[in-house]
């Protein structure tokens, strides 16, 4: 059940990612922290909505160091990930979460004590394995400067530590405080409001201007369709930790790349939505070699 709660997570990651990018496509003018503070300002509202109507009552917020902590990284993290938006192309980038899998294997296996067997290890490196050659095109990669590639790998280690923060704080909160999903999210989203918030109020005091109050209506619109996939992307990925260990659940993020792509081949040429991406066919073998492996990797770590 893990695996197909993660799917779906991915499913609504990249759906996010897409509508993100081709929105951010539209508005270039606007800046990283007023991107960041519309998308997040809208992600918590939507959390809340989404608490009551799926647990039918006000959402229970926990304050907590920790949480504050996870709050205040996501906003940071929301602020690079605008800066990928602008400035790297999503399929280019997505490769990177094929490795994420192997920062919390050894955390599971020696730190936390998880129990996987020979084979499920096996699964988790053959699925990375898989991932890399998928989009390994050769001479005909789409070609990244030094400083982009510093910028992914940067952004690469900060988000394996976020996504572990929030992996390993939410497993102790659901099994000690029995915490659900979506008051989980409430929780460390409104603490992610509040730290951008803070950075929208200090830096309009800074320039002294409401550089809120020059957005685009569109960029709003579009980072609401974004938030609502967000939502599904984060609460089911909260679900399969529920069941499996995080480098289980995490190793399923090397399917991003292929989910990413089919959506963003199908937005771009069938929908015609300028996403800034090249598309080409001339990685069938690699990509088609890719995917069978993939689905080995997957077979051995379920």
């Amino acid at each position: 059940m893990w695996q197909l709660y993660s799917l779906v997570a991915l499913f609504f990651g990249a759906t996010e990612e897409v509508i993100d990018k081709a929105t951010m496509v539209e508005s270039k003018a606007i800046g990283l922290l007023a991107a960041a503070w519309i998308r997040n300002t809208i992600a918590f509202a939507i959390s809340i909505v989404a608490a009551i109507l799926i647990g039918g009552t006000l959402p229970n917020i926990i304050i907590s160091l920790p949480i504050v902590t996870l709050g205040v990284l996501y906003g940071i993290g929301a602020i690079t990930y605008t800066l990928v938006l602008k400035q790297v192309e999503i399929t280019a980038s997505s490769i990177m979460t094929s490795f994420i899998p192997l920062v919390f294997l050894p955390i599971d296996l020696f730190i936390l004590d998880t129990h996987l067997f020979p084979l499920q290890i096996a699964g988790i490196f053959v699925l990375v394995l898989g991932a890399v050659i998928f989009f390994y095109r050769g001479k005909h990669t789409v070609s990244i400067t030094k400083k982009q590639m510093l910028m992914l790998v940067l952004i690469f280690l900060f988000d394996a530590l976020l996504i572990g923060f929030e992996s390993y704080l939410f497993k102790d909160y659901f099994i000690t405080l029995h915490l659900s999903e979506t008051d989980f999210l409430v929780s460390m989203w409104g603490s992610m409001f509040l730290f951008l918030t803070l950075l929208v109020v200090g830096q309009a005091l800074y320039k002294r201007k409401l550089p809120i109050m020059q957005l685009h209506t569109r960029y709003m619109r579009g980072s609401f369709f974004s938030k609502v996939t967000d939502y599904g992307n984060s609460f089911f990925f909260l679900k399969a930790l529920s069941i499996a260990s995080a480098s289980q659940v995490t190793s399923m993020k090397v399917f991003y790349p292929i989910v990413l792509l089919a959506i963003v081949v199908g937005t771009q040429k069938r929908l015609t939505v300028n996403l800034e991406e090249t598309l080409d066919r001339r990685a069938l073998v690699s990509k088609a070699f890719g995917i069978i492996i993939i689905c080995l990797g997957a077979f051995l770590v379920s």
